[in-house]
Order: C-alpha cells, then structure tokens, then sequence
C-alpha cells in the first residue's frame, strides 16, 4: 500500500494539494493587503524621503500582489476568509504610524522581521514548490515571492546604510 502524500505549510500538514494551496493563497492574500495598509500607515509619517518613496513602490507592490492572490482564490471557487487577527493588527499600525518612533527603530523592526530565523517568504516558497497539481498556481505564487525577495533586499539593503549613515555622523 502507498503512502498518501502530505502537504505542509506553516508547520500545518495537509491530506491533499488543494486544501493547502486555498490556505496557502488566502493567507498570503491577508498578509499583502495588510502589508500594503500597514506600509502605507508608515509612509504617512515617514521623514527620510528616500525611505519614503520605496516605501510608496513597496504599498503599491503589496496592494497588488492581494488583488491577484484574490482574484486567484475566486478562480480556484474560494473566498477571501484570512484575517489578521485584531490584536496583531491595532499593535502593528499603531507602532508603524507613530511619529515619535523613528523610521531607523521601525525599519529595524520590519527588517527582523522578515529576516529572522522563521523567514516567511522561505516557508511560503516552500509550501510553493510541493504544488503539482496546479501549475498555474504555483507560476503565480513562485513569482510574486520574487517579488517578496526584493522587498527583503531592499529593506535590508536600506537598514544598512541608514545605520552606516549614523555611525559616519557619530
């Protein structure tokens, strides 16, 4: 007797292909469009401008990549269901749009985030590339976690001249 094949996302195990790929898509459809309105609570009180206008490429990025997984989740028949949870939500703006925390401390913070030892975009190109079935799917998701890897760059790349900025000042 053969084994049946499990399909593994965020530590969750699932019996076949579509039920992780409609969790997989759902989730990371909520992660962007709140990405996009957490991202774009920053900006509004963001004072380095250079900052500024990656941070606007990185909302309108973000935005997008939710229209899409959406749009994908009502081809494949299911709804738009993932949330973040409210506690996460009300913390997360609140920190990023303050105007007294500085835009290096909230840099310092996203840039951890995405890049500490449970590296989301790792984890969801893997649950990515277990998908067989669905190839269409799978050219989609792969793709705009290319787009996540930039934006990890991008954050990382610009932490680090902020900070050696600051160390060249002092």
């Amino acid at each position: 007797m053969t084994e049946r094949k499990r399909y593994t996302c965020h530590g969750k195990s699932y019996d076949n292909e579509r039920d992780m790929l409609v969790t997989l898509v759902d989730n990371f459809r909520a992660g962007e469009a709140f990405g996009a309105e957490l991202l774009q609570a920053w900006v509004t009180t963001c004072q380095l401008p250079a900052l500024r206008g990656g941070l606007r490429t990185v909302v309108e990025r973000e935005a997008w990549h939710a229209r899409v997984l959406a749009q994908r989740l009502q081809e494949l028949g299911s709804p738009c269901e993932a949330q973040i949870a409210a506690d996460v939500r009300q913390t997360t703006l609140q920190r990023l749009g303050a105007a007294d925390i500085s835009d290096v401390d909230k840099l310092r913070e996203i840039a951890g985030f995405v890049t500490g030892p449970s590296d989301p975009v790792a984890e969801l190109r893997h649950a990515a590339l277990q998908i067989e079935e669905d190839q269409e799917s799978r050219g989609l998701l792969l793709t705009l976690l290319d787009d996540e890897d930039a934006t990890v760059r991008w954050l990382r790349d610009t932490y680090r001249q902020l900070i050696d900025e600051a160390a060249e000042l002092s």
